[in-house]
């Protein structure tokens, strides 16, 4: 079990704000034995380890430590006004009938910012607890929300070139791909959305308390 860090620790009949342990990042299995660090600088914990180690009796412990797992961290539901979306598109096609890739999504973000595009994350799961996402929002996690989000509308909007337009010049790798906007949507009478829920698997840190007897090694009778 690879440990991301250790916490904190805390031992029997010693302060844990006085004395640090520290216990190697990378764990096999529990009821291991391992090397471990104990420093202090406080002359009452010193005394009580001293003995504890000396008499070979040792000091139970408890560490809090951090490990990574896999979760679905979001649970999301988004809705977006289509028509809205289609119609800031369609407003550029005056001076030009292709997109970079990179800005169609830097224009998508902006509608969100319009509110065009809304993202609603339930935390835990929990539909009883939805936290709309605010796309200002420049964490990490924010962004691959409004990515999965925006990876749906261009397949609803967009087409991939199959050639690179006359004009453009070299393809920039950092720009993405060159899409148009599709022909074969049409636009209702009525204001047209889509909406949808996924799940976005994440990994995650998790805390939890093992338990440590921290003693001098025992070789023939004798402590080292």
């Amino acid at each position: 079990m690879p440990f991301e860090s250790t916490t904190s620790t805390q031992c029997n009949l010693i302060d844990g704000d006085k004395v640090n342990i520290q216990i190697p990042k990378l764990v096999p299995s529990f009821l291991e034995f391992l090397p471990v660090t104990v420093t202090s600088h406080d002359p009452d914990s010193i005394s009580v380890m001293k003995e504890a180690f000396e008499n070979g009796s040792g000091v139970n412990c408890l560490a809090e430590v951090q490990y990574k797992v896999a979760a679905d961290a979001h649970s999301i539901h988004y809705e977006v006004a289509l028509d809205d979306v289609y119609s800031h598109f369609q407003s550029q096609m005056g001076i030009k009938t292709w997109f970079f890739e990179a800005k169609i999504k830097t224009d998508l973000l902006q509608y969100a910012k319009d509110g065009a595009i809304k993202v609603t994350e339930f935390v835990d799961g929990d539909l009883s607890k939805p936290v709309e996402v605010d796309p200002n929002d420049k964490k990490s996690s924010t962004l691959d929300m409004f990515n999965k989000v925006f990876d749906s509308i261009v397949n609803q909007l967009f087409v991939r070139a199959t050639k690179i337009p006359d004009g453009v010049g070299s393809l920039d790798p950092a720009k993405g791909g060159i899409f148009n906007l599709t022909t074969s949507y049409t636009r209702s009478t009525e204001h047209f959305s889509f909406k949808g829920d996924y799940a976005l698997q994440v990994t995650r840190n998790h805390a939890s308390l093992i338990q440590i007897r921290v003693s001098p090694k025992n070789i023939g009778g004798l402590y080292e």
